[in-house]
């Protein structure tokens, strides 16, 4: 029954997946027993059926077997290499290029005042595996996902401080310009934002 429209729906053919960290300790252990540090070739020749079998037994202790017994599959999801999280930074990049290159909009509702922007990755290849550094095993994508919202923060600040007025009227010129790179200081590199012709503003 879908509450929304008080419809019934047919579900016969639908997959359900209950998502949960229920086992987390079980596939961390295994991951760093089994797979850690393996090629992809390597991972591919490992079988997970023993850890699927632990994740069953897992489960009737914590939630019965009259619920245990519905589920059909455990597929774990393991830690993510440094080029694999490097891989997710830079597609949250781009989901973030691609949400403030949308046109200002201060009418909708939530209002867009930020928007109308080019933000280009410079050497982005180098900049997310530099950013794939801060990945925190125990936050999954999350800790990825944090740490490119805290540079979508530096960008509105520096959007906001812009000294020309902002406007829907800036939609009909030309894009706003930023620019992500990596920035050398001392003996390592830093994250930073710059409008393109300015001096770099560093990232926190």
């Amino acid at each position: 029954m879908d509450l929304r429209s008080n419809t019934v729906l047919d579900v016969t053919k639908s997959i359900w997946v209950l998502a949960s960290n229920k086992g987390d300790d079980l596939i961390s252990k295994f991951y760093d027993k089994n797979l850690k540090g393996k090629s992809d070739s390597e991972k591919r020749h490992v079988s997970i059926k023993p850890l699927q079998h632990d994740l069953y037994k897992l489960f009737i202790e914590a939630y019965t077997p009259a619920v245990t017994g519905r589920i059909s599959s455990f597929l774990p999801f393991f830690p993510f290499s440094r080029d694999e999280a490097a891989v997710i930074n830079h597609k949250f990049l781009r989901t973030l290029g691609d949400d403030v290159v949308l046109p200002i909009d201060l009418h909708s509702r939530p209002p867009r005042p930020v928007g109308h922007v080019h933000l280009s990755l410079l050497r982005d290849g180098d900049l997310c595996k530099f950013l794939a550094e801060d990945y925190i095993r125990e936050l999954g994508a999350r800790s990825i996902q944090n740490r490119v919202d805290g540079l979508a923060d530096d960008l509105f600040m520096l959007y906001k401080d812009s000294k020309e007025e902002i406007t829907e009227a800036t939609n009909s010129g030309p894009h706003i310009k930023y620019t992500l790179q990596l920035h050398p200081v001392a003996d390592t590199f830093e994250v930073a934002i710059r409008e393109d012709g300015t001096t770099f503003i560093p990232s926190d």
